[in-house]
């Protein structure tokens, strides 16, 4: 009888599990959400460093030129993530051989200009004076929209070679620096 009567018991609880298990499941759905950030930056995408020859300093007498010879233009292309970016210019002088007599000089200033293009069409060009005696903030400046997009965005020109009066520049190689600093803004 106990055999009967858990035959009896399994077929039951068979009987009453099979409706829970023939009756159909609603579909669910899961989500995932799916973020990300781009963080405000620039970086340069060509040459770090551009090597440009503005020829010779000096005229026939030994007095500086009034303009540059040669190479007075140099470009980089930079891209920024960040609306808006921040353009700084310094500017060191040209720098000949070291103690020169009197009546000569090694210094030869100049003006270094950088006009960096935005991408309505707009331009700033910031410009800095190698010896120092620049207007106020004229060596920065704030595009009013994102950097242009394409090559040669970055153009940095020199002008308005200069030495100290009355002086002829010593012979020998001169060396000078500009920086060009394009800082992202958020």
């Amino acid at each position: 009888m106990n055999k009967l009567l858990i035959i009896a018991s399994t077929a039951a609880l068979a009987a009453y599990a099979v409706p829970a298990l023939a009756t159909p499941v609603g579909d669910v759905t899961g989500q995932v959400n799916v973020s990300g950030q781009v963080t405000a930056k620039c970086s340069n995408l060509g040459s770090a460093s551009v090597d440009l020859d503005v020829g010779e300093l000096a005229d026939g007498n030994g007095v500086v030129v009034t303009d540059f010879a040669q190479n007075k233009h140099a470009e980089f292309t930079v891209a920024c993530t960040g609306a808006a970016p921040k353009v700084t210019i310094t500017a060191a002088p040209l720098t000949g051989p070291a103690s020169p007599p009197p009546g000569y000089t090694n210094l030869v200033q100049y003006k270094a200009t950088a006009t960096v293009a935005d991408a309505n069409g707009g331009s700033v060009a910031p410009y800095v004076l190698s010896d120092g005696s620049n207007p106020l903030n004229s060596n920065v400046a704030t595009l009013a929209a994102a950097i242009a997009t394409g090559t040669g965005n970055v153009k940095v020109d020199l002008s308005n070679p200069t030495a100290q009066s009355g002086a002829r520049l010593i012979a020998g190689n001169y060396t000078g620096t500009v920086t060009v600093t394009v800082a992202p803004t958020s």
